[in-house]
C-alpha cells in the first residue's frame, strides 16, 4: 500500500453533524407572544430551520436541528417562558 495514499482517522475527534428534525405543540395565539417565540428560538443555537403553523388554538413548531436535543429546546424555550410539547411524526 502506497503511504502517500493512506489516510488515519483519529475517531477520537471524529465529530458526527447529526440533522434532526423536531415538532413542539404550543397553545399561544397572541401575535405578541409568536413573535418573541420566534425571536427566542432563532438565538437557540444550532437551529437551522423554523416553521410555525398556526392552528386555532396554537401553534406546530417544526424545526430542523445540529447536534441539539429536543429536551434542550425545549428546556430553553421554558427558561424563556414558553411551554411546549414535543409531537412524534406516526
Amino acid at each position: 500500500m502506497d503511504k502517500d495514499n493512506t489516510q488515519y482517522f483519529d475517531f477520537k475527534t471524529l465529530i458526527f453533524n447529526v440533522m434532526e428534525k423536531y415538532i413542539f405543540e404550543t397553545m399561544l395565539i397572541n401575535d405578541d407572544k409568536i413573535i418573541q417565540l420566534e425571536e427566542t428560538l432563532k438565538k437557540i443555537p444550532n437551529i437551522v430551520t423554523i416553521k410555525i403553523n398556526r392552528l386555532s388554538n396554537g401553534l406546530i413548531l417544526k424545526l430542523e436541528a445540529l447536534n441539539i436535543q429536543a429536551f434542550e429546546i425545549a428546556l430553553n424555550l421554558k427558561q424563556n417562558g414558553f411551554s411546549v410539547e414535543r409531537l412524534y411524526e406516526e
